[in-house]
């Protein structure tokens, strides 16, 4: 009993011993915590230059201290200023090295810190002198540390230019372990403006030459990127990113950065309309030299359905805007989607087109200036291709073209793209007209919004032609130089224009043609002796008879209206013809139709006139001949016709007559009637005429050809033919002062009086 009682004083007194030991060990550390915290904030000041402000200092048992309303200012020579404001932060220290008088921070704890990164203006973010510490004296020499904080919020100021960067839910881990150089950092948070759009970024840093970032972030929009790119209006003007960013510290103040980047319908301001948002990646390696601040692309690459290549050039940050040097060299070429564009707008009118681009091929981009005027340039050159287009407008021709040596460019501010091509062979074919021309060469170019085939080589029916062709795209306006043989005129649509026009043959074509939206103006000459032309019954120039047209200009307004106007020159005669008409029941009908001449030889002419005489003489002067619609057309058309000239001497011989008729000083006046009733005067007045006898015919109907009766069919008009002469010799009487009157029609004729 005894003994136990004994063994219990020993253990109470063990107890008192362990008590008045734990007792005066806290006293201790507590004294020594009291007596750190004037020389660690002299040795931060120290060591750093932050100024530290502290609302109050205690005691947090025996491992540390809690700071309330801590306030961290740190400045560099040049750069940024660090603010850091902690509601309270905890300072855990290792309780053994503090009993041996030895301080080592194991952890600092900042929660709902407020982080704020400000650089002023006129300086960058980063140079040789951005962060410059003194020499270490022993305390901090190499400490270990771990400084953490959770639910904090981190305000960068001025990232470019005057935009600000916040990240809320900012967490931080940064950490240099024992015997280790290194400091190791953990970084989180997500953007202020977009909460569900995180952010992480890990970190190795032993110096700025020896350091390595790397930071992954979910999908960035547009938006989100502005504060990298300000400017009045976004350079990035749509789509999403999820950037993949690797940073790496070297000597010499330079940075290396790899990056990946997947995207979806990114575009940026100014781009080209015919380059569609696009959908894929960017990756690639660049350098950062903090002395320039300029960031250089050295083995970037690009990834996406329509376009992709190598991306090479420079991005300056030394100015307060970012300026651009890039250049993509695509694998893309998206020249279809450039004609495109350049004739989407007018398609509707046109018609459909294809463009398919021959190996090899390369496509050219290049993004420069600022990052308020981006200026995008492109330019793409292919070995060749096939073009072909199909309009819907039948004023246009249906072709295919093949093509050789091409190239094509765009810059911001041009509507459309320039370029040049090489025509090595096609084909064209206008419906309108029905002409076809095969074995096409020439250069075709798209400039300052008009497209041009100058010079044309093709070849017509057998024949060579020559021509150049420009349409501005903008204003709608075609301009065409033709020159050469046009040949079996008589299978195309130019023999078809008129019911009382017709032609056939080959002839030689030199004119300049405009188109407008409302006009169409063609100005030239003709070469048309191989030409048979026929208009209306009563003229007809057969292949073989020269006959050239100078001052040829027409206008021809679409499905309204149509005037021309041309000196003629038929065998040694001239000739001045014009004339007028309009669109009527889907087709073109003439309504006047007008020539006069001053001078013209009989015998030439009578090649060219289908009348059932036989004309033989001298020359005729003063010639004139109008014939006006005045209603109807088809089989009910109605018009009235005149014509007249003066003529020193002729002969005419009636179809199946033997005797001639001999007239000298004469004036002669036609006029014809088509209507309810239709009528001829033939009116001949003679200084001396020679008449076949009394009984022998004189005058038989002007249309006696079973051909021409077939086309213009005779209603049994009424003619009535007049002669007055001075002298008049019938066989066997000779008289003066005649005056007598004919009547004839189909079924009868005769003399009706006479004096």
């Amino acid at each position: 009993m005894r003994r136990y009682a004994r063994q219990t004083r020993v253990g109470l007194l063990l107890l008192l011993f362990v008590a008045a030991l734990f007792a005066g060990g806290a006293l201790f550390v507590k004294y020594k915590l009291e007596g750190l915290r004037e020389a660690v904030q002299e040795e931060i000041l120290a060591r750093t230059g932050a100024r530290l402000q502290v609302g109050s200092v205690l005691v947090n048992g025996l491992r540390g201290l809690r700071l309330d309303d801590l306030e961290i200012t740190l400045t560099s020579e040049a750069g940024p200023v660090l603010d850091f404001k902690s509601p309270l932060t905890y300072i855990y220290i290792d309780l053994i090295d503090l009993l041996y008088g030895e301080v080592s921070v194991e952890r600092v704890q900042a929660d709902n810190a407020v982080i704020r990164f400000t650089r002023p203006l006129d300086q960058p973010w980063m140079t040789g002198k951005t962060v410059r510490f003194q020499e270490a004296p022993r305390l901090l020499e190499r400490p270990s540390f771990h400084f953490t904080g959770t639910g904090c919020r981190l305000e960068v100021v001025n990232v470019v230019g005057e935009t600000r960067l916040d990240i809320d839910d900012f967490a931080f881990d940064i950490i240099r372990m024992p015997g280790f150089p290194d400091i190791t950092a953990k970084f989180a948070g997500a953007l202020a403006s977009a909460p569900d759009k995180k952010a992480k970024v890990n970190m190795r840093f032993a110096s700025f030459e020896d350091f390595d970032l790397r930071l992954e972030c979910d999908a960035i929009t547009a938006g989100d990127v502005a504060v990298f790119l300000p400017a009045s209006q976004r350079v990035v003007q749509s789509g999403e990113v999820s950037p993949t960013v690797r940073v790496a510290g070297y000597p010499n103040n330079t940075l290396i950065v790899a990056f990946e980047a997947p995207f979806k319908d990114f575009s940026v301001r100014n781009q080209p309309a015919f380059i569609r948002p696009a959908t894929g990646s960017f990756s690639g390696v660049a350098a950062y030299d903090t002395n320039t601040h300029e960031l250089t692309i050295t083995a970037g690459k690009a990834e996406s359905a329509s376009i992709g290549g190598r991306i090479e050039g420079a991005m300056s940050f030394a100015g307060g805007k970012p300026k651009f040097d890039l250049r993509l060299e695509a694998t893309g070429l998206p020249l279809n989607e450039a004609l495109q564009y350049a004739f989407e707008s007018r398609a509707s009118e046109y018609g459909t087109f294809d463009f398919q681009v021959h190996e090899p091929h390369a496509l050219h981009l290049a993004l420069q200036g600022s990052a308020e005027e981006p200026v995008i340039s492109i330019s793409g050159d292919a070995a060749g291709g096939v073009f072909t287009f199909a309009p819907n407008d039948p004023r246009f021709p249906t072709g295919e073209l093949n093509l050789g040596r091409m190239t094509l460019s765009w810059q911001s501010g041009q509507t459309e793209p320039v370029g040049s091509f090489t025509v090595v062979d096609g084909s064209l074919t206008h419906a309108f007209s029905g002409i076809s021309a095969q074995k096409i060469a020439g250069a075709l170019t798209f400039e300052e919004g008009r497209v041009s085939i100058d010079p044309l080589n093709a070849v017509i029916k057998d024949h060579p032609f020559v021509a150049s062709i420009q349409y501005n795209i903008a204003e709608q306006t075609l301009r065409a130089s033709l020159n050469g043989l046009v040949s079996g005129i008589e299978d195309s649509r130019l023999a078809k224009l008129s019911p009382h026009l017709s032609l056939a043959g080959s002839a030689n074509l030199n004119c300049e043609l405009v188109k407008t939206p409302g006009k169409v103006t063609i100005d030239g000459e003709l070469e048309a002796t191989q030409t048979e032309i026929g208009l209306f019954w009563w003229f007809l120039k057969p292949p073989g008879v020269g006959m050239a047209a100078t001052n040829i200009h027409a206008e021809i307004v679409p499905q309204q209206s149509f005037s021309f106007a041309a000196d003629v020159g038929v065998a040694s005669s001239q000739l001045a013809l014009s004339g007028e008409g309009t669109y009527r029941g889907g087709k073109w009908v003439a309504d006047a139709f007008r020539i006069t001449s001053e001078q013209v030889d009989a015998i030439g002419a009578a090649q060219c006139l289908r009348l059932p005489y036989a004309l033989t003489g001298g020359v005729a002067t003063n010639g004139t001949y109008e014939w006006v619609r005045d209603g109807g057309q088809g089989e009910d058309i109605q018009w009235h016709m005149s014509a007249g000239f003066n003529i020193d001497e002729i002969t005419l011989t009636p179809n199946g007559a033997e005797t001639p008729q001999r007239y000298r000083g004469v004036r002669l006046a036609v006029s014809q009637t088509e209507g309810a009733e239709s009528t001829g005067r033939m009116s001949v007045q003679v200084e001396q005429a020679s008449m076949p006898a009394l009984g022998e015919p004189w005058f038989i109907p002007m249309k006696t050809d079973p051909e021409i009766l077939e086309m213009y069919p005779d209603r049994n008009r009424e003619w009535t033919y007049e002669l007055a002469a001075e002298t008049l010799e019938v066989p066997p009487w000779k008289g003066s002062a005649f005056k007598g009157t004919a009547q004839m029609n189909l079924k009868e004729g005769g003399l009706r009086e006479f004096s």
